[in-house]
C-alpha cells in the first residue's frame, strides 16, 4: 500500500471512524431462501424515510465513506430512490444489496445516473431450478438475470454475490462463466450462519469439509 493509503487506515482506526456501514433498511423480503439468516419478527415496524435521512446524515458527520443499503429486500421500501439519491448528495460510496427480482426499467435508469452506486446481486445457481429451489421462488432466476441485463444496458457497476453450499456446488465454474458472460464480477463465500432467531436449519446447507478443500 501507499504511504497515505496507510496513514488513512491508521487514522480510521486509531480514532474509531465507522468509515463503512450497512442500513438494514427492512426485514421484509420477497423471496424465502432456505439459507438466509434473516427472519420476520412480530414487530415489523421499520424506521421513516426522515429517521434514515437522519441516521445518514449523522454517519457522514462522522466520517462514514461507503455506505450499504440492504434488508430484507431494501426494494420493497418505496422510499429506496429516495434515500439513495439522498445518499449520493452526501457523498457516500453507495452498495445496493439486493436480489434484484423487483427490479425494473425506472430503478435500472436511477441507478445508472447514480455514479457512486455498485449493485451487489444475489444468485445460487447457473441453472434456473437451483436457484429457485433455493429462494422459493419459480422464475425468481429469469427475473434477476432479466435485471442484470437492465443494469448492464443502463451502465450500472454490477457484482454478483453468490453464497456456495451443498445445493450449487456443482455449478461454481459455471456461475463464473455466467459472470463472465455479463461483464461483471462474482464473489464466492461458503459462509452460511443459523438464522437471527438462533435457529440452526440453513447450517444444514454448509460444504462438507472435503467440499470446503
Amino acid at each position: 500500500m501507499e504511504k497515505t493509503d496507510l496513514e488513512f487506515v491508521d487514522r480510521i482506526f486509531q480514532e474509531s471512524v465507522p468509515y463503512s456501514r450497512s442500513l438494514e433498511l427492512t426485514h421484509r423480503c420477497n423471496l424465502a431462501c432456505r439459507h438466509c439468516y434473516q427472519f420476520s419478527p412480530g414487530d415489523r415496524s421499520e424506521l421513516g424515510t426522515g429517521q434514515w435521512m437522519k441516521v445518514m446524515q449523522e454517519l457522514a458527520s462522522a466520517g462514514c465513506l461507503f455506505l450499504a443499503f440492504t434488508g430484507g429486500e431494501p426494494l420493497l421500501r418505496e422510499d429506496l430512490p429516495e434515500l439513495i439519491r439522498a445518499a449520493a448528495a452526501m457523498r457516500y460510496a453507495i452498495t445496493l444489496q439486493t436480489n434484484a427480482v423487483l427490479l425494473g426499467e425506472a430503478d435500472a435508469r436511477m441507478l445508472g445516473d447514480m455514479p457512486t452506486v455498485r449493485v451487489d446481486v444475489s444468485v445460487y445457481g447457473a441453472r434456473p431450478e437451483t436457484h429457485d429451489r433455493l429462494t422459493g421462488m419459480r422464475g425468481s432466476f429469469a427475473a434477476t438475470r432479466r435485471a442484470l441485463e437492465l443494469l448492464r444496458e443502463n451502465g450500472v457497476p454490477v457484482l454478483l454475490k453468490v453464497t456456495v453450499g451443498d445445493f450449487n456446488f456443482g455449478e461454481i465454474e459455471d456461475i463464473a462463466l455466467m459472470a463472465d458472460g455479463l461483464g461483471v464480477k462474482a464473489v464466492f463465500s461458503s459462509l452460511i450462519f443459523p438464522r437471527n432467531d438462533r435457529d440452526a436449519a440453513p447450517t444444514s446447507l454448509r460444504l462438507e469439509d472435503a467440499e470446503l478443500e
